[in-house]
């Protein structure tokens, strides 16, 4: 079974419709909510993919999605996503908590990625992708300072062995 998650009820029906139309004769379950109380069991996700949802979720909250929801994923969970962060003597990251008040002082670093893995008893690869220095259409981006590089990397992570 797969299951999507999405706090936008349109994005949810924007990625139905695309899976739709691929024909594929798949049970998938469609959640819209923003909250870490998914009506699943425990254990029960072996793969996640996680595309900059948790840069969003540190905007919100002060612990990661992976810490807040980690429970739904299984011993020997996979996880494949992508993260942005800014240096953190950054013009722009000094402006995420005045934009964001409630935000975590993890959103958008670098450890606010390697180290809520890790606190969730996850083994973290990151590799490096670029770095974007401007962006035109800021909308989400609305803290970037134009020459400053905003970090764009993908990881994986995979939960630790349990040690006998």
């Amino acid at each position: 079974m797969y299951i999507v998650v999405d706090k936008f009820e349109g994005t949810i029906l924007s990625y139905k419709a695309g899976i739709e139309q691929l024909g594929l004769d798949l049970d998938i379950l469609f959640i819209a909510d923003a909250s870490p109380k998914l009506p699943l069991q425990e254990g029960c996700v072996d793969y996640h993919i996680d595309f900059y949802g948790g840069n969003e979720y540190l905007l919100y909250h002060q612990n990661s999605f992976v810490e807040e929801a980690g429970r739904f994923l299984g011993s020997k969970a996979q996880v494949y996503g992508a993260y942005m962060y800014y240096p953190d003597t950054s013009r722009s990251r000094s402006l995420i908590p005045i934009r964001y008040p409630e935000c975590s002082a993890k959103a958008h670093t670098r450890g606010g990625l390697t180290d809520c893995y890790r606190n969730a008893g996850f083994a973290v690869h990151v590799g490096e992708v670029g770095a974007l220095l401007k962006i035109y259409n800021k909308y989400a981006y609305c803290c970037h300072v134009d020459g400053e590089p905003l970090q764009m990397c993908c990881f994986t992570a995979a939960r630790k062995e349990a040690k006998a």
